[in-house]
Order: structure tokens, then sequence, then C-alpha cells
């Protein structure tokens, strides 16, 4: 159950990075676009969650270690109408391996109350967890937050087939969503609707 959504910008004119980068915040010029990698932190996966592989022969490829340090990135797309955050990292403080997003945004010069959509490409907790501040408001208040229709239909339709191991993270999902369906500002998205321009989706 993973209906993971790639979100294309069209990146058919890309540059290269900009110099003088400050730490977890890397840019690059898309076109007319920038584009911003915004470092939330890691965390440690095991490497029994590796799939197509026997977790014997994966171990065997990373020097016997169970677990796999992983990155958890946001992307921020500046466009010429508009800005785009994709996924919001796990949430918090910044204070431990993750959560540092909202502090890469400023580092960046980034207000979140100028983000105008948030494009979540699939719902795990590293992705859609700072959606919200501590308080359970809304972390970018001025922004339309879309995932596809079939991923909310996975995780919190009727007919929801959430994996055992993940069932505990669903009513994060719901509180981390809530202030935005209050505000009219969550709208799901099928295959063939329309995004904006210069934005695909491709499952």
């Amino acid at each position: 159950m993973r209906h993971a959504t790639l979100l294309a910008l069209v990146f058919a004119a890309s540059g290269p990075a900009l110099a003088d980068e400050p730490a977890g915040v890397h840019r690059q010029k898309v076109g007319k676009m920038e584009l911003l990698s915004l470092q939330d932190g890691g965390i440690q996966l095991p490497v029994s969650l590796l799939k197509g592989i026997e977790v014997d022969k994966a171990k065997s490829l990373v020097g016997g270690k169970e677990a796999l340090d992983t990155a958890i990135n946001a992307f921020l797309v500046r466009m010429p109408d508009k800005t785009v955050l994709v996924d919001t990292g796990t949430g918090g403080d910044g204070k431990g391996p993750t959560g540092y997003l909202m502090e890469r945004l400023k580092t960046a010069g980034v207000d979140p109350a100028k983000i105008d959509l948030i494009l979540i490409t699939h719902f795990h907790f590293d992705h859609t967890g700072g959606l919200i501040k501590a308080d359970g408001s809304r972390a970018f208040p001025n922004a339309v937050v879309r995932a596809a229709q079939a991923e909310h239909d996975a995780w919190l339709g009727e007919n929801a087939q959430v994996p055992d191991m993940m069932k505990d993270k669903v009513p994060a999902l719901k509180a981390a969503l809530a202030p935005y369906q209050a505000a009219g500002a969550y709208k799901p998205f099928g295959p063939k609707d329309d995004l904006g321009k210069g934005i695909r989706a491709m499952s």
C-alpha cells in the first residue's frame, strides 16, 4: 500500500547549483524557477524494509548493518506565479534528529505564510508531520494542501488499507490534515486534475 506520487516540475532547463549555500539548504536554478532542497534531518530505517532483495544480501551490501541512515528532505519551488512546497518533514522543533524544516525555511529567507501550495507525495509521517505547529494549528496558514486521491483513500477512506505497522500513525495524520480540512484548504486530486501550470503528477 503506497500510492506515492512523483511531482514533476518540468526540470528540462536545469542549471548548476548556486554557490555559498547555507547548511541544510541547496539551491538550483531550473529555467525561470528556483529549486531548494531543505534537509529536515535523518532517521535510521531497518534494512529489512528494503524491497526486492533478501535481508542477508542487503546487509552484506551495507557492511552488515541492521539499519541505514536515511535523509529526510522537503523541496521548495519558487515559480513565477507561486511558491510550492513538496512534503513537510516530520514536524517538531529541530532539537532531535529531525524537525528542521522551519529552520531551513528561515535560513533560506522563506516566510511559511508566503507558501501557496503544498504537495504531499505520500502520507508517511516524515512527509506530513510538518503541516502543523505544536499547538495543532496550520504551519502554513495560506497554503492549499494537495495529495493524490488514491493515497487519501488508502489511508483515510472507507476501505483504507493501512499496514498494521503503520496504523498507529493514522491519528497523527488526521491531526496534521485537520486544520486544513476545516479551512477548506485540503484538496485531494485525481489523475486528470489540473495542479497548475508547470506541475504534473505521475504515479
